[in-house]
């Protein structure tokens, strides 16, 4: 399950809307995921660039496309929250 709470949700459709791409999403990949070096990226991601394995979260105004070797490395239960807010930024 990918969690993603409202802060969370808020603060992503601020950063794609301000892109001003329709349909823009948000990518998330494993980095030399199973290794000590291992890491996760996000990134823009258009609709168009999704590929078939991906696993999609609907979040409303826009989707969270995770590639497969992030959501096969993962544990059955992710959460996505914004501490930025909590920090006062």
């Amino acid at each position: 399950m990918i969690d993603i709470d409202d802060s969370a949700r808020d603060y992503f459709s601020k950063l794609i809307a301000q892109q001003g791409v329709a349909g823009l999403g948000i990518r998330l990949l494993a980095v030399k995921p199973g290794t000590p070096a291992g890491d996760c990226r996000l990134e823009f991601c258009e609709t168009a660039e999704a590929r078939d394995d991906d696993f999609v979260v609907d979040c409303g105004d826009f989707s969270i496309y995770i590639d497969a070797p992030a959501r096969r490395t993962w544990t059955a239960s992710t959460s996505v929250t914004n501490n930025s807010a909590a920090a006062g930024s």
